[in-house]
């Protein structure tokens, strides 16, 4: 069964620790291929699909991205590096739905994953909206047939808030942190041991996951694609 994973850094696996690495090693007899990229948004990924050609008939696609058009919003700077993001919610709500008519001809099956986290608070700003695009994904979801929503926003703030956290955010020193991390942090072992000095649970950095977030998403994942297999098998 051949599956397909769009998205941004998060799925591309760098910085921090690949969900997809999991699910590839938990699924061998399945063709994952992945199309995540660092610092995609959603308007960035609906370009690229079409630029770089990456439809192709699958059983599955799976498609994790909304993070970064929340983040751009919280920073000036970031607004200026990325070129194309959704301004607001409505323009999102817009650029969504483009990106799902453009894949759900090509998939039996979507799996449209919610934003999880933007920094280990929940109760934060950044979450807050995260929270809000979640809940348009599942909206425009609700209009293909063949388009299935897995709420990760909620399983990492459950999760977050099981750690009983303190208020403290933590907050990348400067622009280039993430490429730092991704530059020095090649391992696991690296990324969880950077992730616990900077008091965090889940994630790197606030977004990129360490190892107990990726397994999290992984098994939410692997979960869906088991539901989807059981599905098929039932006819």
């Amino acid at each position: 069964m051949d599956i397909a994973f769009y998205g941004d850094s998060l799925t591309d696996g760098y910085p921090g620790v690949s969900y997809f690495k999991l699910l590839k090693a938990r699924f061998p007899d399945h063709t994952l291929i992945n199309y995540g990229r660092f610092n995609d948004t959603t308007i960035s990924l609906h370009r690229r699909v079409i630029t770089r050609r990456l439809l192709r008939p699958v059983a599955l696609s799976i498609v994790w991205v909304g993070v970064n058009d929340v983040l751009v919003r919280e920073s000036r700077l970031f607004s200026r590096l990325r070129r194309w993001w959704a301004r607001d919610e409505d323009e999102f709500r817009i650029h969504y739905r483009a990106l799902l008519d453009l894949l759900t001809p090509h998939a039996q099956q979507v799996i449209a994953l919610t934003p999880a986290c933007a920094n280990e608070q929940p109760e934060s700003r950044p979450n807050a909206a995260l929270a809000r695009l979640g809940v348009i994904i599942t909206d425009v979801s609700a209009a293909y047939p063949n388009v299935r929503v897995l709420d990760l926003h909620t399983a990492f703030t459950t999760a977050l808030e099981n750690e009983r956290i303190s208020s403290a955010v933590y907050r990348p020193p400067h622009l280039l942190q993430s490429l730092l991390d991704a530059l020095l942090l090649r391992t696991p072992q690296a990324v969880d041991q950077a992730a616990a000095q900077r008091g965090l649970h889940l994630t790197l950095d606030g977004i990129h996951l360490n190892s107990a977030g990726a397994q999290i998403a992984a098994d939410a994942i692997a979960a869906a694609i088991h539901a989807y297999e059981a599905e098929r098998a039932s006819g």
